[in-house]
């Protein structure tokens, strides 16, 4: 049985963030038909939340049978849900009502073609509200400016009804025939982790034709179930191409800064939003940074966002103050010259870094610690090459670098004192075979400091901290978090968010199970955080100084009523409020 304090949480979720107003006010906006009721579409959104977290589903029916059966009788009554003789007043088909007018005059996604684009941007923006309201329910003051980025996969509920044909892809050096089968299969969204997006220019080209007609074939014709959604790839569990018919969802989780602890704030999702699956992730996911509400100084992305064109990636990043720290490709190390200065990693260095330095491959995440000592002595030698930063690349990429003999980390028969300081400090020496005069020296040689105006190439793989070093490792193995957001929620001990735990294809319906679905999740990682803190020595809870917190408030406790007749419920309540009343 649902205890009354857990619906108390989730009413205080619901009434808090507003999103019956907010929905409400977005149906206001068409004149046609009745409006429905304020209360029921309350009940409704509490009643998906409460079946969310305690039957996995939120299939109209599973809400409507959980509130008349899994709930107290005075939780009941006080709902609405029953009258004071505990007959069931509400009706299955108001429920269903809500569903499908929210569908027929907030629905933006592309199924709805009867609609203008100021009418579609609208509607968009109704979405938009009363998800960010609900997440920002859980910003308690939280300080810190990182946060890491990502997108998985979601199976559409009607899937396409082509079928992808048998392709075979180049892997590498290998060949991997691919049979396609997802369009019509029972899998379900698989547990783990978020898969990591892949990149539209390293998807065979096959692939690509194909998905590009798949998507043509059902806008010609409407030949989906979710019309909304569309074909798209992803990387599969042997780690191949796989073509899917479906969503993804884009997550902004908070993680901690570099100088806090890693457990000194919950990891919440802070933003989201779904597109279909064949929709380019770049407008949405500044969408998602502009509208966080406070100061985003560093963002964690994997190798897949950063390989996008600079003005329509890093310059605005950039541009907004927003640090990335991102991953290399395989095929983004190796030295690249430029003005003399040999670059790696998107960071100069010294035109006499030895070649051996050049590509410096990261272990796997379970590879023995020995391989990582190697390889963070490895980055450590070519780093003592690097260039010192005097101004970080601005959103052109121009930037101003001091050479590493004057910057202290290596010696330089160039840089008149070195070579003796770095013997003495035992720092590493450059080896310089005799000047060709026919030949000019670098400039990075001669001036106290160079500007350089970075080739795009070069800085797209620019960025503050070094790549490779213990720092940066330690920064990016915060990306997880958002990752595992994903395996979290997917787990079906938890919000089994899995093909089936809704049955509405419209982009609008999706982005309300999901914000559900997502407050679920913040609650849960909120109140565990807290348990944590409370059981360290001397912590003193800054969020329950004044009381606990209505999302705090523990959720086992005596249900007395729980056994009253409606009878003995209704006597019960004439006492209290005539003892009230005196």
């Amino acid at each position: 049985m649902i205890t009354s304090a857990e619906i108390e949480t989730i009413e205080y979720l619901v009434d808090q963030s507003k999103i019956v107003d907010t929905i409400l006010a977005g149906l206001a906006n068409d004149t046609r038909g009745r409006k429905g009721s304020p209360s029921n579409l309350r009940l409704m959104l509490i009643g998906m939340t409460l079946s969310i977290r305690h039957r996995r589903s939120c299939t109209v029916t599973d809400v409507y049978d959980l509130l008349t059966t899994e709930i107290s009788t005075s939780e009941k009554i006080r709902l609405g849900v029953c009258d004071v003789n505990n007959n069931v007043i509400i009706n299955l088909q108001n429920f269903y009502y809500f569903t499908k007018v929210i569908d027929a005059r907030l629905n933006y996604g592309k199924g709805t073609t009867d609609i203008t684009d100021v009418e579609r941007s609208r509607r968009h923006d109704v979405v938009r509200k009363f998800c960010d309201d609900m997440m920002d329910i859980f910003d308690l003051g939280w300080a810190s400016t990182s946060f890491a980025m990502d997108a998985t996969g979601l199976w559409a509920w009607g899937k396409g009804k082509a079928r992808p044909r048998k392709v075979t892809k180049s892997k590498g050096e290998e060949e991997a025939s691919v049979e396609e089968t997802v369009a019509d299969s029972e899998q379900l969204l698989e547990t783990g982790s978020g898969f990591e997006t892949i990149d539209a220019e390293l998807v065979p080209q096959e692939i690509r034709d194909q998905i590009d007609d798949l998507n043509a074939n059902a806008r010609a014709t409407n030949s989906s179930y979710s019309p909304d959604s569309g074909w798209g790839f992803k990387t599969g569990k042997a780690g191949d191409v796989e073509i899917f018919y479906g969503d993804h969802e884009h997550t902004l989780v908070q993680v901690p800064d570099t100088d806090q602890d890693d457990d000194c704030e919950p990891r919440l999702i802070k933003r989201f939003e779904i597109t279909p699956a064949n929709a380019d992730v770049v407008d949405v996911s500044l969408g998602l940074l502009d509208r966080v509400g406070r100061k985003v100084k560093w963002l964690l992305v994997d190798s897949h966002y950063h390989y996008k064109k600079r003005d329509r990636w890093l310059r605005p990043l950039t541009l907004r103050g927003i640090h990335q720290i991102h991953d290399l490709r395989k095929d983004e190390h190796g030295f690249t010259e430029q003005e003399g200065m040999r670059f790696a990693a998107g960071r100069p260095h010294c035109p006499e870094t030895p070649d051996s330095l050049g590509t410096i491959l990261k272990p796997a995440p379970n590879a023995p610690k020995e391989e990582f000592g190697n390889f963070f002595k490895d980055i450590e030698r070519r780093r003592a090459h690097a260039l010192g930063v005097n101004t970080q690349p601005d959103a052109d990429g121009k930037a101003r670098y001091v050479c590493p003999a004057l910057n202290g980390s290596i010696g330089c028969p160039r840089r008149q004192g070195s070579v003796q300081a770095a013997i003495d400090l035992g720092l590493p020496l450059v080896e310089i075979a005799d000047d060709n005069p026919n030949l000019p020296i670098p400039a990075c040689c001669t001036q106290n400091t160079v500007q350089v105006v970075l080739d795009e190439r070069i800085h797209k793989l620019s960025q503050r901290l070094y790549w490779g070093s213990k720092t940066w490792v330690k920064r990016f193995r915060k990306r997880t978090y958002v990752e595992g957001s994903y395996g979290n929620r997917k787990n079906q001990s938890t919000e089994n968010l899995r093909r089936g735990i809704h049955r509405f294809s419209s982009i609008t319906m999706q982005h309300l199970v999901m914000t559900l679905v997502n407050a679920s999740y913040n609650l849960r990682m909120l109140r565990n955080w807290h348990e944590r803190q409370e059981a360290k020595p001397g912590h003193v809870c800054e969020l329950c100084a004044n009381g606990i917190h209505p999302l705090l408030k523990p959720f086992v406790q005596p249900e007395v009523v729980l056994h009253l007749s409606a009878d003995e419920w209704l006597a019960l309540e004439t006492l209290r409020s005539e003892l009230v009343s005196a």
